[in-house]
């Protein structure tokens, strides 16, 4: 895996592909381009970016990652963003099946959709390639395990896991 470092500017910038962030290898910190990270991770099966959700510069750069990725492979896009009750909206949107108004009242998104996620939504769209909806809905998270319909339970993880201190020190970590 690479290791992504973004320094953010207090200016905002144009919504193309980032050029300006340092990217290095992991392992050994060597800087290397967009196109070595891209041709490095399209061997991966599974890329992982973080993000904090209101960061326009991150979300610039996880669409030049994901149409970059794009370009090399099939890729398929999950966000958290949706909750996976929502994932029949989501396939309608992209198979042109509903409109865009439709879509957005139907998926619930978050308030920042427009500036952070339709783009990659959008390109998921032109592609044709599919996103996972892949947040639990938050009704569910609400209740315990054993209140859980059988339907209910398979919008949510196999196995749920206290949110300890210990979690959340391994969640720093990450």
């Amino acid at each position: 895996l690479l290791l992504l470092l973004a320094a953010c500017a207090t200016t905002p910038r144009a919504p193309e592909a980032p050029s300006d962030r340092l990217i290095a290898e992991q392992k050994t910190g060597t800087a290397v381009s967009l196109d070595q990270m891209l041709d490095a991770l399209a061997k991966d099966d599974v890329v992982f970016l973080g993000e904090t959700h209101l960061d326009d510069a991150t979300h610039r750069f996880e669409l030049a990652v994901y149409e970059g990725l794009a370009d090399r492979r099939k890729v398929v896009l999950a966000l958290e963003m949706f909750e996976r009750d929502v994932q029949p909206a989501l396939d309608d949107y992209l198979a042109g099946r509903i409109d865009e108004m439709t879509f957005l009242k139907r998926a619930r998104p978050w308030q920042n959709y427009r500036s952070g996620y339709k783009p990659l939504i959008e390109a998921a769209k032109r592609r044709g390639l599919p996103v996972v909806a892949s947040n639990a809905p938050a009704s569910l998270l609400r209740k315990s395990r054993a209140e859980l319909t059988p339907e209910e339970r398979a919008l949510v993880a196999a196995d749920l896991y206290d949110t300890s201190d210990a979690y959340w020190d391994r969640f720093a970590r990450a």
